[in-house]
């Protein structure tokens, strides 16, 4: 299965490229493609795998641009022609892995940390397991997931893994420039669990200003899935894109200030009829596992039973089999060695030394 960069040709874009050559300073590296509900445009593809021959791997993102790591296609104009390359936007290269975030694998644990490929950020992203909770069916059991904190750690010696997407800012904050080519910051929104180094204002209207409030349950990414299946239940996936104004003393500025440009949300939930209609083989599912348990005892059972029995038979045919004067003789012996250990009877050289002594006695009485 292929993803292509979803967005639209833009006009206006369109015009500029094939307006202005390159003798006119032009750019015909340019891309006539706007993003939508991305952070950079291209046309990127990706192979995700079916599930046919693994159901562990339903969803996996395989290839990225016909590679196994993240890639990003870069064009420029190098002033005869149009050089486009596709490379590794991070340091090091990074193995794709996860799911397109639509769907996850079966059959999953409590244990079990998942994972998506972010279109948006070129980056996998990880959830941790936090809940078990119903959903707005009774029958439908879901779990509950949300952003593993330890990626949002900047780079050091504890957390090495953040390096090669070049984190060295503060906590809570992803750096995109490699992507976007530009200054773009991406926090949770309103800066959730962001160390920013100065306090953040936002303007609601020309006269009045506000301090950035976070708010766990609204700013939060939350995914709730279908153990059993993998289904997507609810998605709440809220970001925030910022730039950055430097330091500066013509300003007065005394510290980096990072200021919000707009936020970004993929939110999903199912309605009651849409959870009733589609997960409705999951509830079958649901009652056959719990059936498979009680009718494997059962057979079980019956089993151990007839493996008595047949057992029972086998030792009756053997013993039919058995000589009798071998049988008693069998049950002699054992007699005999039952009295010899409880200390009834003399050692048998003992008794045969005692019979030799009387018939010497008998005889010297005969003789006398």
């Amino acid at each position: 299965m292929c993803i292509r960069d979803r967005g639209y040709t833009d006009p206006f874009l369109t015009n500029i490229k094939k307006s202005l050559s390159p003798i006119q300073f032009g750019n015909p590296a340019i891309n006539d493609r706007v993003a939508v509900l991305r952070t950079h445009s291209g046309n990127d593809v990706f192979e995700m795998n079916t599930g046919k021959d693994d159901a562990s791997q339903l969803r996996q993102i395989q290839t990225m641009n016909k590679r196994d790591y993240v890639t990003k296609e870069y064009a420029q104009y190098d002033g005869e022609s149009v050089v486009k390359e596709v490379r590794s936007p991070w340091l090091k290269d990074v193995k794709l892995e996860g799911t397109d975030g639509l769907g996850f694998s079966p059959a999953l644990k409590q244990k079990d940390s998942l994972t998506y490929f972010s279109y948006e950020f070129l980056r996998p992203i990880k959830l941790d397991f936090i809940e078990n909770k119903h959903n707005a069916i009774e029958f439908l059991d879901v779990y509950r997931y949300k952003l593993n904190a330890q990626q949002f750690e900047p780079c050091s010696v504890e957390h090495t893994d953040n390096c090669k997407f070049y984190q060295s800012q503060p906590q809570g904050i992803w750096n995109l420039r490699p992507v976007q080519e530009i200054d773009i910051f991406v926090t949770k929104q309103n800066f959730l669990g962001a160390q920013i180094p100065t306090p953040v204002t936002i303007y609601t209207d020309s006269t009045k200003a506000e301090k950035v409030v976070a708010n766990e349950a609204k700013d939060e990414t939350y995914y709730e899935v279908e153990p059993l299946s993998g289904t997507l239940s609810s998605v709440q996936n809220p970001f925030q894109f910022n730039t950055i104004l430097p330091e500066t003393k013509f300003l007065d500025q005394a510290k980096d200030v990072y200021v919000p440009l707009v936020s970004y949300s993929r939110t999903y939930g199912a309605s009651s009829q849409v959870l009733t209609d589609d997960f409705r083989d999951i509830k079958t599912l649901h009652e056959e596992k719990e059936v498979l348990p009680v009718a494997g005892y059962v057979l079980g059972a019956i089993f151990l039973v007839l493996a008595f029995l047949i057992l029972l038979r086998v030792c009756a045919l053997k013993i039919s089999e058995v000589d009798p004067d071998e049988y008693y003789k069998a049950i002699y012996e054992f007699e005999k060695a039952d009295k010899t250990k409880d200390g009834e009877v003399e050692d048998e050289n003992e008794e045969d030394a005692n019979k030799t002594n009387k018939n010497l006695l008998k005889e010297e009485d005969i003789v006398s």
